[in-house]
């Protein structure tokens, strides 16, 4: 009996593999100053689409949750906050609220005839920023051809030691689960040891 209990303990400990907790990002709304146009509200919200298509592309779906507007909507909602909320004017704490692990802002202005878009990248724990891009242009319709391509940049750099760290952290969890030392007695009195180093 004592020899099936230790056969059943050995094989559920070999078969059970480390799950890595999977980490949530936010895109919040950007914010726009000294824009003139009658469509800067959607233009706004077509820039922070395109930072959370660029995460889609860059991160891992087995690591990394990007939150939709809808899903930050939703949680914003429950708590009884407002929408205005999302649009980057309580950054980090928005962030912690909805269950976000990092965040994203963005910031665009108009100096003179160039548009300047400011990306971070933040941690919401900390409020540590990880990572910053700059696009600057006198098209709107370039800066939101670059948002993307920058904000592929802005997570690859701002995410690559914790990416990295996961997936060290996994492969480890892994190995530590997968080699067991399983004590197999024969009879009352004798002892085997059978080792797997998978």
């Amino acid at each position: 009996m004592i020899r099936i209990l230790l056969i059943i303990i050995g094989t559920v400990m070999l078969s059970s593999y480390a799950q890595a907790e999977v980490l949530r990002i936010a895109v919040l709304e950007y914010n726009g100053a000294n824009l003139e146009d009658d469509n800067s509200e959607a233009f706004l919200l077509k820039l922070s689409d395109q930072t959370r298509s660029a995460a889609v592309n860059v991160l891992s779906k087995k690591n990394f949750l990007i939150l939709t507007r809808e899903n930050m909507l939703e949680v914003l909602k429950d708590m009884g906050k407002d929408s205005s909320c999302i649009d980057g004017e309580c950054e980090v704490e928005v962030g912690r609220n909805i269950g976000a692990d990092f965040i994203v802002t963005g910031d665009i202005l108009k100096i003179e005839n160039t548009y300047v878009l400011t990306l971070k990248l933040y941690e919401t724990d900390s409020g540590g920023l990880l990572a910053t891009q700059e696009i600057q242009h006198t098209s709107l319709l370039k800066v939101k051809e670059d948002t993307r391509t920058q904000s592929e940049i802005l997570l690859s750099d701002g995410l690559a030691n914790i990416v990295e760290n996961e997936k060290l952290d996994e492969a480890a969890a892994q190995k530590e689960n997968t080699s067991t030392t399983l004590v197999v007695p024969n009879k009352p009195s004798d002892t085997a040891a059978i080792e797997n180093d998978s």
